[in-house]
């Protein structure tokens, strides 16, 4: 079943001999109400009924899959035991009996420490030797003193406390982040199997029953694109102080989406759709003047059609330069051939041997030519595709855009995009 944009109202019928309501779960009389507004159905799966623009490459959904992960409840990695403040961290506990290996961290006194070059030259071979009291003029110690640290283990989420500090997030040792909550945020997959999936953007997925680029893969330029916007939004969500928050909100959402929701899902579904089941959408709302009015498109187009110049010379010297070269490849392959069948009656033929030995030769080089020429059409047709999906997108745009506010202020922010917000599997909704 597809899902289908509608207004949902409801009327509960039951009534005892009497003719008053009752087994009721909603309303307490039999009248009709307004119960719900929104993408209604029984499937996530269907794509193409979503209210996207295939030509915006930087339109994404990201679902939260559960509310029990690491980072599903935006936990923010620091909490309060025994009245004190401590950031959690993946890096082992110390003890006196805890074996070292070389690499490993320990933290002491609630500060991450780790041995120096000298104590891995002086332990030798002896991987098993131990941290005790005596060793501790030779640890050097790698942060600041302004943050205490602590390892944990499953975690209550409503201990975390908000805002934490810049530092106390992007705080690192040996390149890796020791906020467990930003480290597992770094390396996870967005594939479903953690916190987060990428749902319905154009790195492989379909529009319409088609595949709009399949740019799959953790590698992919658009994961990183849409990975960025989703950590830069969870460190403000973490970072921000009440008033922070406040103000800079509409900078990240649209009002009215999150106020709806919110408000909607406290009332009825609660728990279901608060962390998992819900899906957060980042699209266009805002676009400039230029964007309304088609200059931007215009100058795009411009800068499309000289993109396009420049790949047809690429495409051009590369079917010259591979037309010349496959005739030497030709030439050098029939030539290895002779040598082969001449070598086989005379394994010390010398001049089979050097005919072969230079037909390989100059297979390799024209091979290499080949190599050279493509490498300036591959570069040429990845800016051409980039060049044209920004002009479709400003076309789009300017065909559209009373569909869009118009506002330079906050077209500026975020390049006018925001996220809104929906659910699915409200089952706490009367089966919705």
């Amino acid at each position: 079943m597809e899902f289908v944009p509608a207004v949902l109202f409801i009327r509960e019928n039951a009534k005892d001999q009497q003719g008053n309501p009752v087994g009721h779960s909603e309303f307490n009389d039999c009248e009709w109400h307004f119960y719900a507004l929104g993408n209604i159905g029984d499937s996530k799966k269907t794509d193409y009924t979503r209210a996207y623009n295939p030509k915006d490459m930087n339109e994404f959904t990201v679902e939260n899959s559960d509310n029990n992960t690491n980072n599903g409840q935006f936990q923010s990695g620091v909490f309060y035991a025994n009245n004190e403040r401590l950031l959690e961290t993946d890096f082992p506990a110390w003890s006196n009996t805890t074996a070292y290996k070389q690499g490993d961290k320990v933290i002491v006194n609630y500060k991450i420490y780790k041995r120096t070059a000298a104590d891995m030259a002086a332990l030798g071979e002896n991987e098993t030797a131990t941290w005790i009291a005596a060793d501790w003029s030779d640890v050097t110690p790698t942060t600041t003193d302004t943050i205490k640290y602590a390892p944990r283990t499953n975690p209550n989420p409503m201990d975390y406390v908000y805002p934490i500090s810049s530092e106390e997030w992007n705080v690192q040792l040996d390149d890796e982040y020791v906020n467990r909550k930003h480290m597992t945020l770094v390396t996870e997959d967005f594939d479903g199997d953690h916190s987060f999936e990428f749902r319905y953007a154009c790195m492989g997925d379909y529009r319409d029953g088609d595949l709009i680029n399949d740019t799959t893969g953790k590698a992919s330029d658009q994961f990183n694109i849409n990975h960025s916007i989703v950590m830069q939004f969870y460190e403000w969500l973490v970072t921000a102080s009440p008033a922070q928050f406040r103000s800079e909100a509409s900078h990240w959402f649209v009002p009215e989406a999150m106020e709806f929701f919110y408000a909607y899902t406290h009332y009825y579904t609660m728990m279901d759709n608060r962390a998992k089941n819900t899906f957060w959408h980042w699209g266009k709302r805002y676009i400039s003047t230029s964007e309304a009015n088609g200059t931007a498109y215009n100058t795009q187009a411009t800068l499309t059609a000289t993109a396009q110049a420049t790949y047809d010379d690429a495409a051009s010297n590369y079917d010259t330069v591979k037309a010349a070269q496959d005739l030497i490849i030709a030439q050098a392959d029939a030539t290895i051939a002779e040598a082969d069948a001449a070598l086989a009656e005379d394994a010390e033929d010398t001049e089979a041997l050097a005919a072969k030995a230079q037909a390989t030769s100059d297979k390799a080089a024209a091979q290499a030519a080949i190599a050279a020429a493509l490498a300036p059409k591959t570069a040429a047709e990845k800016a051409l595709t980039t060049q044209k999906l920004k002009r479709d997108e400003l076309k789009y745009l300017y065909d559209y855009a009373d569909c869009f506010t118009i506002s330079d202020a906050e077209a500026a922010i975020n390049n006018g995009r925001r996220f809104d917000l929906w659910a699915y599997d409200m089952d706490k909704c009367l089966s919705m």
